[in-house]
């Protein structure tokens, strides 16, 4: 069986598993290896031939015929882009086991690169009050009702692509998204949002079109979709007078790294970003600046102030 062939069973067989956006995402992420692989048969590929491709991926100027991969400024793909290529090819592979397909993956010894040990970068709280201090002021009423959604829930963008009329709960300040998390395969969770996001949600489900789309942020075409999401913090941001990140997962990044800065137990936030583990959320978010642990230490620390000890401890 050719590659090609292959990858399309395993799209036939994650359709109805998987969400709409993580399908396409699998396309987006695989395609590139069609391009190399596609028709050559999938017992003929071997670790070394996926190696040689991640190190093609890893080069500067990469380019696979009718989809670029752009660059990062060093050359090659992000570490966190290059991360996601490479686990879908293990995904892909690990699939064609399961299913009998092969005897045993090419890609089990095929190494995921390391990622720095940088935070994540989040849209600076300066930064989203200033979008939305714009967008109340100047913005149509969807893209106000959007940016108040996705700064006060931590929903991912498919998730918000997703998000139906049925879903919104306005009475209780909650909805239900679905998107990957929690072990993937699109599960439901809720997020919860305050008076301010009520408010301007209601005021877009007045002006809303009707139409026969039952999804709650629709534009001219139909739905928005989470290009459209981009598009639309895009366009605010540009017209906020923001230089800094605007994009939709800065924004979840913001949300958890504030909570944890407000004192959020790391178990609460896990669960709110829907996290399959809090070892997740301690990797990527329970991270300090210097100055944040030397702040936190005065607020924590167990050794009790002078002042404190000449009250508390008077001689007998």
């Amino acid at each position: 069986m050719l590659l090609q062939e292959a990858f399309q069973l395993f799209l036939n067989a994650k359709r109805g598993e998987v969400g709409e956006e993580t399908l396409k995402w699998y396309r987006r992420r695989l395609k590139p290896l069609l391009t190399q692989f596609g028709c050559r048969d999938i017992e003929m590929i071997t670790t070394d031939d996926l190696r040689t491709y991640r190190t093609a991926l890893m080069a500067k100027n990469t380019r696979w015929e009718d989809h670029p991969i752009h660059p990062t400024e060093k050359g090659g793909l992000s570490p966190y882009t290059l991360h996601q290529y490479i686990r879908v090819v293990r995904t892909f592979f690990k699939w064609l086991v399961e299913e009998g397909r092969i005897a045993s993956s090419p890609a089990v010894r095929l190494k995921l690169p390391p990622l720095p040990e940088n935070p994540p970068k989040e849209v600076t709280e300066e930064n989203m009050l200033k979008m939305l201090n714009y967008a109340e002021k100047h913005a149509n009423k969807r893209d106000y009702a959007l940016l108040c959604f996705i700064t006060d829930t931590n929903a991912r963008a498919a998730g918000i692509a997703g998000l139906e009329i049925g879903d919104l709960d306005l009475d209780n300040q909650q909805a239900l998204v679905r998107e990957k998390g929690n072990g993937g395969n699109a599960q439901g969770r809720y997020v919860y949002f305050k008076a301010r996001t009520v408010d301007a949600l209601q005021a877009w489900l007045k002006v809303r079109p009707d139409s026969q789309y039952r999804k709650v942020f629709t534009g001219l075409r139909g739905p928005l979709t989470t290009a459209g999401i981009y598009q639309a913090l895009k366009r605010l941001a540009k017209a906020a007078g923001i230089k800094g990140r605007f994009n939709p997962h800065g924004f979840r990044h913001g949300w958890a790294l504030g909570a944890l800065r407000r004192g959020a137990d790391l178990s609460a936030v896990s669960q709110a970003m829907g996290h399959s583990s809090i070892v997740v959320t301690a990797k990527f978010y329970a991270r300090w600046s210097n100055s944040e642990l030397a702040e936190q230490h005065g607020r924590f620390s167990r050794l009790p102030d002078k002042a404190d000890e000449n009250t508390n401890h008077q001689p007998k």
